[in-house]
Formats: structure tokens, C-alpha cells, sequence
């Protein structure tokens, strides 16, 4: 993602500094500073910033941004009469100032009309209403595509979250916050759960859109057993952020079409840690996130990685997302193998309850894919076959599942190799 929700969250937070404080407090100056910085990183990757507040909608150009759907600002500006804000060049800072004021000064009560008075001229930045006919285009463009199937914005932020991740080793919990708010209004649409999932175009961006839908997966299971509204929005935001730490796992690794070696294999088993250590630093009381994090490779009988010194269950939450991981990874199609049908999914779970997974959450998330009425394209390709040679092998007496994914021809068969048992089906 770039930098078009963070600048409107930057601006967002300068706004709430201002009603809070004033515009010559400290913290008015420091949130100021950093909605400026996302400015020019913004006007350096768009020749021209048009930003339009529509019945709460933001949207970019004619792109709605759905990871700020609910941005209270949007409403507020637009009652002011703000509904557009254009930046055409980069712009200094004394002009940003200047822009500045005048939103605070339009989002003061006033007797004053509203529309003359958020009529704003700047040599590098307007700010003004939108016309009727163009309201009306700009609202029949979202008409026409509501859903947003490939959820191209959501996919590009999670991008920006694991961008983040490599290169600061720390993440916008805001933007996370975002795309759990886009996800969770989507679901509200009523579509089978099926179609709700993104599908993975190519090799290289499969853990983002995974994490996107095992987000969509832990949201819909948790709803189904009865979940508040606050805690689903908790448990989505944690399974968006599961595989975080995989940001620094080498994307060779990652994407190699044979079988890992040991050391390979060392490498994959070392992302959870490094994803909650991610997640801990990036503050933002997101400590559950870091939990889950660590502990989605554990199993329900305390096996799985990483080590404990004294094995235990995982939280209740870890045990959902684990299986939401599991299912996404095993119907999507991987470099060393083809997509599982449903059908054979929920067969290899059989084989798995009460051993690596809460058979009590696994018959809810069943019973959730139950009522999902969308085709499993996977299952037209696959076909429903019995659970073959590419499933994972039954524990050994070391606790240890052979999940080897070449068979004595080559050919690649399973999604993990000499994995513990976890059910750990994807890397």
C-alpha cells in the first residue's frame, strides 16, 4: 500500500492532536511532522493526489480505499463542506501548514456556509466540493463492483505490512487495523465463504493473500461460535499478522519447488518467534496478535515448534487460526504441489482431531464450510479421490510427522517434508 491510507491517517491524527490540544501543542507539531513526511512519500509516487468523501467512503482517484471505510473523517469533512482534497506537486512545508488550518478551520462550528467556507485555493493544494454529476459517476463506479473480489487495496496493504517488516522489522498496526475493518465489512455482503477468498495469481504474493484469508477464515469461524463483534475484529487482526515473521524467511526458501534440506527446513520453523518479536515491538497493545503468532505451528497436545521447555495447549485462539492456516494453505496451489479439494481437507483433518488440532473447533470450522454453498475449484482439477501419498504420514514415536514431499520418482507430493507434528502444511 502504499501511502495513500497513511497519509489520511497521518492527517487523521494531526486533526484529533488539534481538537485536543491546539495547534501550537507539541503533540499538534510531532503528529504534523509525521502527516508531512507521508505527504511527500505520497506526492512522490502519484503525479496527481485527489482524495473524494462520499457518504463516509474515501476514495483515491475513482479507487474506493476499503481498508478506511470507517475513517470518522471522511464524514466530518464531507458535512463541511471538504469533500475533495487535490494535491498536484510536491508541496513545502509552509504550504502544508497553511492547508492545515484551513481544515481545522473548516471543521469548526459556524453559522457561515459550509461550502464557501471549505473553498480553499492553494498554489500546490485545493480543497473544495464535488459536483453532482460527479458524485453520481464516482458512487455508480463502487456500484458496479461492491465486493471487490480481488481485494487489490487490502492485498497491497498487507504487502506494505510485510514490506514493513523486512526492512524495519516493525509494522503499522493501523494499517493492520484497517484491512481487519475492510475484511470484516466484507463478510457482512452474505456471499458463501468460498467466494470470499482471494485467489493467489501468482507464486510470489502467496503469503500475503494468504494471510488475507486466513484473516477471513478465523473471522467467519469465530462469528459461527458466537463471537462479540470487538473479539472478531481481535482474533482477525491476529490472524492477519500470523505469518509476519516469514518477512525475513529468504523467499528461495520460501518457494523451493523440491525438498528442503535441514537447514532449509531450520529456517521455515523460525518465523513464529520472529513474527511475535515483530509484532511486540511494534507496540500498540497487540500482545494477543504476538501470541498467536508464536504458537500457530504448536499443536493441541503441546507438540509442534517452536520447543517449549514445558509443552502446553495453545491458546484457544492459536488452535483457530491454525486451523484456518492449515485449510487455505492445503486449497491453494503451491510450487511443490497442486491445490487439496475440500473434501480431502476435511478428511485429512479427520485423521489429525485430537491429536495436532481441538477436535471441538475443527467440527465448528467443519460445520462452517458446510453451509458455504460456492464450488471448491480444486475439486474439478483434483478430483475426490481417497487422501493418497502426498498426505502427511502418521506420528512416529519421536512425535515427529514425515510430511516428505517427493516421492522416490520426484515428484512433489505434500506441502511440508520432515515437519513436526503440527500439521504445518505451508511455508
Amino acid at each position: 500500500m502504499t501511502t495513500e491510507a497513511d497519509f489520511l491517517i497521518a492527517l487523521g491524527q494531526t486533526l484529533s492532536a488539534a481538537g485536543l490540544y491546539g495547534d501550537e501543542h507539541p503533540a499538534f507539531r510531532s503528529a504534523a511532522d509525521g502527516a508531512f513526511v507521508s505527504l511527500e512519500a505520497l506526492v512522490g509516487e502519484s503525479s496527481l493526489v485527489q482524495y473524494s468523501f462520499l457518504e463516509g467512503e474515501v476514495i483515491f482517484a475513482n479507487r474506493r480505499l476499503r481498508e478506511l471505510r470507517d475513517w470518522h473523517w471522511a464524514g466530518s469533512l464531507a458535512e463541511a463542506g471538504a469533500e475533495r482534497i487535490e494535491i498536484t506537486i510536491r508541496v513545502d512545508r509552509e504550504e502544508f501548514d497553511l492547508f492545515l488550518n484551513a481544515l481545522i478551520r473548516i471543521l469548526e462550528p459556524t453559522d457561515a456556509d459550509a461550502e464557501d467556507r471549505a473553498r480553499v485555493e492553494l498554489p500546490h493544494m485545493r480543497i473544495g466540493s464535488i459536483a453532482v454529476d460527479e458524485a453520481k459517476r464516482l458512487t455508480e463506479a463502487e456500484e458496479a463492483d461492491p465486493s471487490g473480489p480481488e481485494m487489490d487495496e487490502e492485498t497491497q496493504a498487507v504487502d506494505h505490512l510485510f514490506g514493513q517488516a523486512e526492512n524495519r522489522g516493525l509494522v503499522s498496526l493501523a494499517v493492520a487495523r484497517a484491512v481487519v475493518q475492510s475484511l470484516s465489512v466484507v463478510l457482512q455482503y452474505g456471499r458463501p465463504l468460498m467466494e470470499l477468498l482471494v485467489p493467489v495469481r501468482h507464486h510470489d504474493e502467496y503469503t500475503t493473500v494468504h494471510s488475507l484469508n486466513v484473516s477471513v477464515l478465523s473471522m467467519s469461524l469465530a462469528e459461527s461460535l458466537g463471537t462479540s463483534p470487538d473479539d472478531v475484529r481481535d482474533i482477525g487482526e491476529a490472524a492477519l499478522l500470523h505469518d509476519l515473521g516469514k518477512a525475513h524467511t529468504p523467499i528461495e526458501v520460501l518457494q523451493k519447488p523440491g525438498k528442503l534440506s535441514p537447514d532449509e527446513w531450520e529456517i521455515i520453523k523460525r518465523h513464529p518467534e520472529e513474527g511475535a518479536r515483530i509484532i511486540l515491538r511494534s507496540g500498540g497493545s497487540m500482545e494477543f496478535a504476538a501470541v498467536v503468532a508464536y504458537e500457530h505451528h504448536l499443536t493441541w497436545q503441546g507438540g509442534g515448534y517452536p520447543n517449549l521447555r514445558f509443552p502446553r495447549r495453545p491458546h484457544p485462539v492459536s488452535q483457530m487460526v491454525q486451523i484456518c492456516d492449515i485449510f487455505d494453505a492445503l486449497r491453494t496451489e503451491r510450487p511443490f504441489r497442486g491445490p487439496w479439494p475440500i473434501e480431502r481437507i476435511i478428511g485429512y483433518f479427520g485423521e489429525i482431531s485430537g491429536t495436532d488440532l481441538n477436535p471441538d473447533v475443527l467440527n465448528a470450522f467443519n460445520s462452517l464450510l458446510s453451509h458455504q454453498k460456492a464450488p471448491d475449484p480444486s475439486e474439478e482439477e483434483n478430483g475426490r479421490g481417497e487422501i493418497g501419498d502426498d498426505a502427511p504420514r502418521a506420528a512416529s514415536p519421536e512425535g515427529t510427522v514425515a510430511l516428505e514431499r517427493d516421492t522416490e520418482e520426484g515428484d512433489a507430493t505434500s506441502d511440508d517434508r520432515t515437519a513436526e507434528k503440527t500439521g504445518q502444511t505451508e511455508r
